[in-house]
This record gives C-alpha cells, structure tokens and sequence, in this order.
C-alpha cells in the first residue's frame, strides 16, 4: 500500500482481489454512498470515475478490478470498484511561486488539507506534457490530474468526490 501512496507503479498481482473496508474507516461504505475516488491504503475508483479516467492517458498507469465487501465480509458493495495504480513522475512544481505548500524535508512538499480551497501548487509548462494523471516528483502524498481529465470528470457530475483544487500553471 505504501508504494501506490507515493506514486509507484505495481502491477495486478500485487493487489488483493478482494478488499473490506472496515466499519469505523472513512468512508463508512456500507452506511453511505461510496464516493467516487476514496483509499484506505490503496486508491479506489468507483466504476463512473474509472470509466472516465481509462478514456484518457492514464501513461504508466492502470485499473484493476477489485471486489469490495460489507464489513461483515458476507455482503458485496454495489457497484463496480477499480484500484488506480499509476507511477507518472512529473518535474514541474514550482515551489517558489507556490506559497500554500508545507514543507516536509529538503526539496520535499506536502499539501496541507487545511487549505485546500486556495490555490496550492504552482506548475511549469511541463505539466501540460504527457499523461492526465501524475504524481509531482517533489510533493508526497498526492497526485494531480490534468483539466481535461478534470472537465470530463465535471460533466458526468463525478468530480465532487475527488476534491479537487486548482493548481496555476505558469508558462515560460
């Protein structure tokens, strides 16, 4: 699970086929809605988001089919459920002109939750080159997607769950 959290690729066999969400984790899944994208280790998609998502350069990346369960691990969740796994590094952060970003180690980010309805993470041109879908080579813990991706998202009215924030790109 750690590897997928900092933008490693791995390949299907290194996900369990199976997955039970635990009654007192978030989302309480077998209480509400699933949301579209969620992770309790590993990223999940919901079958909408997914359907979206491989319908764009996903790069390194794919979608594994995963069957999630009620905690009482005897009840399937509805629906259709993929894990993500994608290991696009990207070199655009700029971090001096991205002034809501902590900094964790030397050359090392992190985007604060606290924050995210302000712009966070400043990116250069090269952003806009190559897959939809990256992790930032200088920023842990989160991936970002491009505005197409996010725009496809918006008009099948999937992106709410994502939380999504928009991230300036700066064009030498």
């Amino acid at each position: 699970m750690g590897q997928t959290k900092i933008g490693w690729f791995l390949p299907q066999d290194r996900f369990p086929t199976d997955n039970y969400p635990l009654p007192n984790s978030h989302p309480s899944a077998h209480k509400q809605r699933v949301p579209q994208i969620f992770s309790n280790g590993f990223i999940f998609l919901a079958g909408e988001s997914a359907e979206v998502v491989r319908s764009f350069d996903m790069g390194k990346g794919a979608l594994y089919p995963v069957r999630l369960w009620h905690p009482d691990g005897k009840t399937p969740m509805p629906g259709e459920f993929f894990y993500l796994s994608q290991g696009n590094k990207k070199d655009a952060l700029l971090p001096e002109k991205s002034a809501n970003l902590d900094q964790v180690a030397l050359g090392r980010w992190r985007v604060p939750r606290a924050r995210r309805d302000k712009p966070l993470a400043v990116f250069s041109g090269a952003a806009l080159e190559g897959p939809d879908l990256w992790w930032d080579k200088l920023i842990v813990d989160d991936f970002f997607i491009s505005d197409r991706l996010k725009r496809a998202l918006d008009q099948r009215r999937l992106s709410r769950d994502w939380l999504l924030v928009r991230c300036p790109v700066v064009l030498d």
